[in-house]
């Protein structure tokens, strides 16, 4: 599945075609779809790309629909919705082309997909197609050992999957000792200053990793990916408000990267721009009601706009089965404190201690839920051992609620 969106990715910067200038704005047909596709929601995700492709059509939504129609095995639907994309914007489909045709054991167009992909300079590494399991059909064909044999890869390719293996492997020394080398000789090369930028951030260099993926995102400014990662160095330097926007704008390049909406809640939500951060998390939740980590978000800004109520619904809606964290029990007792249930806040931050014994703000809260009950030597056992966890606000409710 992850491929099939790096596609997506790769096409929307090939393209110079301007999508989902209201993608902030309003949830389209297309996000739907991609949530459905990855809530494994195939008959949603179906009905939603059909729609989205009777409003308006270009290679990246014929693309996509293809790649729904191979997740549910109907190839030849796949088939047609790849020659599609490949009639506006061509030599886009020819991998997942071979994959179907395989699939549908027509050897001979699978192979001539197959030839066409590999005259191509962005192709996978070969370790990754041999072991593709779509191409099965194909491996057991004699024309299979001939193709091996006529593959090849240029120096640059087999450069970047090193370097690219090397950072994926945390190997930092090596990679960045490629990457020099790599940019030296091809400046102009986005994916090296991309890949070294992951590999200053791993390093610990946020100052020289941000510049790199600058460099990256002017040489390919309508690379959702590049642009995302800008975010995320921004957000580890605490530029909030940067970072979120910079989430937005990776969304109006590419109507297909969803995520940016709980990214952007989350990074308007740190910089306490909380209307913001409401607007972008029900973006959100609304594509993805399910998911444990938007709907904590979701309850927690809630809580911070002064409304425990509604906060204590959302969390009180995520699935049974993910409610055993410390995080959760913590959420919902700061919901039951805000509430003035302190019985239930008592609880609740009790099983968060046991679950999660590093949560130590919880004593201040539990603190302050047995003050309210008159229960004071609890209470103030509660700041001292905050206190002696370094906690030093402790003191603030110690001498306040003596």
């Amino acid at each position: 599945m992850k491929r099939f969106f790096i596609s997506i990715l790769l096409l929307t910067w090939l393209s110079g075609e301007t999508i989902a200038q209201n993608a902030t704005d309003t949830i389209c047909d297309v996000q739907m779809s991609v949530a459905a596709f990855e809530n494994n929601n195939l008959d949603s995700a179906k009905f939603f790309i059909a729609k989205a492709l009777t409003q308006r059509q270009n290679y990246q939504r014929f693309m996509f629909s293809g790649y729904v129609f191979m997740k549910n095995a109907e190839y030849k639907n796949a088939i047609t919705a790849f020659r599609n994309a490949e009639k506006s914007f061509s030599d886009c489909a020819l991998l997942p082309l071979t994959e179907c045709y395989s699939m549908e054991n027509n050897i001979d167009s699978a192979f001539y997909f197959l030839e066409k992909y590999s005259q191509k300079n962005n192709k996978l590494p070969l370790q990754q197609i041999t072991s593709d399991s779509l191409l099965q059909n194909l491996k057991q064909s004699e024309k299979w050992n001939v193709w091996l044999k006529k593959i090849t890869y240029q120096p640059l390719e087999t450069e970047l999957f090193t370097a690219e293996y090397n950072v994926k492997k945390q190997r930092t020394s090596q990679a960045m000792e490629l990457l020099n080398k790599i940019i030296k000789k091809y400046p102009s090369n986005h994916k090296a200053f991309y890949l070294r930028a992951n590999a200053y951030c791993q390093d610990g260099n946020l100052k020289s990793a941000l510049q790199d993926i600058q460099r990256a995102v002017k040489l390919r400014p309508r690379e959702s990916q590049y642009i995302e990662y800008q975010a995320n160095i921004l957000s580890l330097e605490k530029k909030y408000s940067q970072a979120a926007e910079l989430y937005l704008s990776a969304l109006k390049v590419d109507e297909f990267a969803i995520k940016n909406y709980y990214n952007a809640a989350k990074n308007y939500y740190l910089a306490n721009e909380i209307p913001l951060a409401k607007k972008y998390i029900k973006c959100a939740v609304k594509l993805f009601s399910n998911n444990e980590k938007y709907l904590m978000l979701y309850a927690e800004i809630m809580l911070n706009s002064d409304d425990p109520i509604s906060a204590l619904k959302i969390v009180n809606s995520i699935d049974e089965q993910k409610k055993s964290t410390g995080e959760f029990y913590r959420l919902r007792g700061l919901c039951y404190l805000k509430t003035e249930t302190y019985n239930y806040a008592i609880t609740d931050f009790t099983n968060a201690l046991d679950l999660n014994p590093s949560l130590t703000d919880i004593y201040l809260h539990r603190g302050m839920a047995y003050y309210q009950l008159g229960e004071k030597e609890k209470a103030h056992a509660d700041w001292n051992n905050a206190l002696n966890k370094r906690l030093f606000q402790a003191n603030n409710y110690l001498q306040k609620y003596r």
